[in-house]
């Protein structure tokens, strides 16, 4: 007999009756606030021989805000002074046992004046910059930090594992300034973290027999004394940098119109049908959703005990996966070019914005390779939350899509994220059709390189399908939905 699956709704006549056609007349907010793009400059040197990062940075930063008193950065990188996984994951994130590491800040100038920063949040992951005197919205400060990296030996987002260096989340980030700086702790599950797009350029020193993983653009390449080289490297509009470093990197590259993808592998057996499945996807999305926002994409294997990770241009993959899990884990992260980078987000208290519409447009992509491969996903999609349910129970509150990372556990992040949320797109797919992938390719290009939430999210999707919809998402969000089959 063949299985159907149902989604239980409160209100599910109502809100049926309303997706016919009434259409709500808010206006949405603006996607633009008009603040200049602030620029980093960074010149920074790999030590290999005690695995340390110095770096200079130079941010040339536009106040958010008149009068302010000082400005707020997060030193991610401070995470890994203590253990930056949860219980379960510590095996398989320091194979050979804990190991700590974390940044130290040297000095810290504005506008050329040496200023005595104050640290603050679990671990300094928050670094507080004063300012001598009040300046005005807009206004241009320079900001220099010098400081040193110490890697710790983990298979994570900052970290080093035989030899290759994992470069993410590691440099001092601004906070975003929402009526005031967002801030927040490391927290071990999900991405815990929230910017703002930039533009990028770095100059650095490493071993001549090492190559630099990324995702813009490498300017130039020049020889140095002492077995050493410098490698230039710039990005615009990106919201957050990554790179990979290791001396025993194979490449392949392949274009998508004037878009370079460059693969950068480790280990894999069949490289061209990797690199052929980036560059479908690549397109895939492109075709949906709207233009990609680089000129190059780089993906890099990497010592990565999560599978994968996105940055603007660039994702870092585990290579240790099965070809079809490893193609899903690409495309997944592919898709996070539009719902991360593109459009951002704060994924600590709105995840599902990046991640569960992430995961859907996975689920889409395979639908228009296979019908039959997208039914498989979106039936295991159920089953698997339905398992999940039953054995924790958690039907009603406990099961929100929406929450913040603090409330989550690693495996209700997960489920409720992950699968739930992606059943939640999947859900209105199936109501509206097409016309809901045409109302998504709105959204992306109207909050293009600019920051989205709940209320700009779902009023974009109002103004383009017509319909109210605040109904539809409020029950799935706030833990209100059934999932059950028979």
């Amino acid at each position: 007999m063949k299985k159907k699956f149902f989604v239980i709704l409160s209100f599910i006549l109502f809100i049926s009756i309303l997706f016919v056609g009434c259409v709500k007349n808010d206006k949405t907010e603006e996607n633009r606030e008009g603040k200049t793009i602030d620029t980093h400059q960074f010149n920074l040197f790999l030590d290999e021989e005690n695995n340390r990062l110095r770096g200079s940075q130079k941010v040339f930063y536009h106040l958010p805000d008149d009068g302010l008193e000082h400005i707020a950065f997060q030193l991610h990188a401070n995470a890994y002074k203590d253990v930056a996984v949860s219980e379960d994951e510590i095996k398989s994130a320091y194979p050979d046992g804990i190991s700590f590491g974390g940044i130290e800040i040297f000095s810290v100038k504005v506008d050329e004046e040496v200023v005595a920063p104050e640290f603050c949040g679990k671990n300094e992951v928050i670094m507080e910059i004063p300012l001598s005197s009040k300046k005005c919205y807009n206004e241009e400060i320079e900001i220099e930090i010098d400081w040193e990296i110490t890697f710790p030996k983990i298979k994570h987002r900052l970290g080093v594992w035989n030899g290759v260096y994992n470069l993410g989340n590691f440099y001092p980030v601004p906070c975003v300034y929402q009526n005031g700086f967002v801030t927040n702790d490391f927290y071990t599950l999900g991405d815990p973290y929230f910017s703002d797009i930039a533009n990028f350029e770095f100059d650095f020193d490493i071993p001549s027999q090492y190559t630099l993983a990324c995702g813009g653009a490498l300017s130039e390449i020049t020889p140095l004394e002492k077995g050493r080289k410098n490698v230039k490297f710039k990005g615009e509009k990106m919201r957050d940098v990554g790179f990979v470093l290791s001396d025993k990197f194979v490449m392949r590259s392949a274009m998508v119109d004037d878009c370079k993808i460059t693969y950068y592998y480790l280990e894999d057996k069949t490289p061209v049908d990797t690199i052929n499945h980036v560059k479908t996807a690549l397109e895939f999305f492109e075709d949906t959703f709207g233009e990609y926002p680089y000129k190059s994409y780089g993906i890099a294997q990497a010592p990565f005990a999560f599978g994968g990770m996105e940055y603007s241009g660039f994702c870092l993959v585990s290579p240790h996966e099965k070809q079809e899990d490893y193609f899903y884990t690409l495309t997944h992260e592919t898709a996070h070019q539009w719902w991360y980078s593109k459009v951002g987000n704060n994924q600590i208290l709105e995840s599902w914005l990046d991640e569960s519409l992430t995961e859907f447009s996975t689920f889409y992509f395979y639908k228009n390779k296979s019908e039959k491969t997208y039914k498989s996903l979106v039936e295991k999609a159920y089953d698997n939350y339905i398992f999940y349910s039953g054995i924790t129970g958690k039907t009603g509150e406990g099961s929100e899509v929406e929450n913040s990372l603090e409330k989550f556990t690693s495996y209700s992040y997960y489920y409720n994220v992950y699968v739930k949320g992606a059943l939640m797109f999947d859900s209105l797919y199936k109501i509206k059709g097409e016309t809901f992938i045409s109302a998504l390719c709105d959204y992306g290009e109207k909050y293009a390189f600019s920051i989205s939430n709940r209320k700009k999210f779902i009023n974009s999707l109002e103004n383009s399908l017509q319909c109210e919809l605040e109904s539809y998402f409020a029950p799935w969000l706030e833990g209100k939905v059934l999932i059950c089959k028979y």
